[in-house]
């Protein structure tokens, strides 16, 4: 594909280059581009529900359709949504299906196996694999800005470097998969400060320190609760009280 020459608009369309083509061997493809549900596909006479906005119908516990044996996930049940949505909503179906080629409650399966079918751990007795899940920043698209920014012959973000590219690439996506499994250790932010200064004999006494400041921060939020709470009971015993002491109104009827 090439660009064409601006038109009117100042706009170049890609148009195909003849003696170009190549073939580019590939196991899956994931099609990404906004396309909406064709429920037509479905044979005549099935007993899958279609939604008024062409989605399929399914159980939202089971994910099953309204067919025996049919399950169905992501967007098509749910409308456009993220990666993340459909990955999780795969993983929901898997548990399903293997519930019912089973004969058993989605609940009672589990995603780690204890049976049968558990994977048998490769690492020698004893190993763990870390995984750092702390949240990391997006890496930033560097944009031309100037002249360069109104330029319609060339590309408006610069695009990433290998360096970016790579460390926008390692982020975690946070599937939780590896919290179910016993040989992964997981680093959270909350235990990564506290993991790191007890690594080092020279960082203890920093990490002493930030417990004892956070021991006492504790302390007095809870000191102040206490306080709050023994005002506001004086104060309602105080009106009570007050009320008991006051007088009732005698009323005289006007003849």
């Amino acid at each position: 594909m090439a660009l064409s020459d601006p038109d009117e608009k100042g706009r170049r369309k890609p148009v195909p280059v003849l003696g170009t083509e190549f073939d580019l061997p590939v196991d899956i493809v994931l099609v990404a581009i906004g396309e909406a549900p064709d429920p037509p596909f479905l044979p005549e006479g099935t007993s899958v529900g279609v939604a008024p906005w062409g989605g399929l119908l399914i159980n939202p516990e089971t994910l099953a359709t309204g067919a025996p044996g049919v399950f169905a996930a992501g967007d098509v049940t749910y409308g456009p949504k993220s990666i993340i949505h459909a990955a999780a909503h795969g993983r929901k179906a898997a548990r399903s299906i293997h519930a019912y080629l089973r004969h058993l409650s989605p609940r009672s399966v589990s995603e780690m196996p204890e049976d049968e079918f558990e994977t048998a751990s490769t690492l020698p007795p004893g190993d763990t694999i870390t995984l750092d899940l702390r949240p990391t920043a997006r890496e930033v698209m560097p944009l031309r800005n100037g002249d360069a920014a109104r330029d319609r012959s060339v590309e408006f973000a610069k695009g990433f470097t290998e360096e970016q590219a790579r460390r926008e690439a390692s982020r975690c996506l946070r599937c939780d998969l590896a919290y179910l499994c016993p040989t992964v250790r997981v680093i959270s932010a909350a235990l990564k400060g506290f993991a790191s200064a007890f690594t080092s004999s020279s960082n203890v006494p920093v990490a002493l320190g930030i417990m004892w400041v956070s021991l006492a921060g504790v302390v007095a939020v809870a000191a102040w609760l206490f306080v709050r709470l023994w005002i506001n009971a004086n104060r309602t015993m105080a009106q009570r009280m007050a009320k008991q002491e006051t007088p009732p109104v005698q009323e005289s009827a006007v003849r």
